[in-house]
């Protein structure tokens, strides 16, 4: 059987392309595998996961802030009215 393969040109050539396609996607697919699932972090659904959750943050912190000024606002003049 391989000596038809190597004793025909374009056998010969579909035969090492395949060999060599087959070593390629044996060391490519699992590493790409390995990258892919370790930088599950940096894609862009992550990034927009956080940035929702700080502006989720900054708007609860300015609520707050409001919130504490307006308590303050109305204790200053609690006290002038007594």
């Amino acid at each position: 059987m391989l000596g038809v393969v190597f004793n025909s040109s374009w056998l010969y050539q579909v035969f090492v392309f395949g060999l060599t396609f087959g070593f390629w996607a044996a060391i490519y697919f699992p590493t790409l595998y390995v990258y892919r699932s370790n930088n599950k972090h940096r894609t862009y659904e992550a990034a927009m996961i956080k940035e929702r959750a700080h502006k989720k943050k900054l708007r609860d912190l300015e609520k707050l802030e409001e919130e504490a000024a307006a308590a303050s606002e109305a204790g200053s003049e609690a006290s002038e009215a007594s």
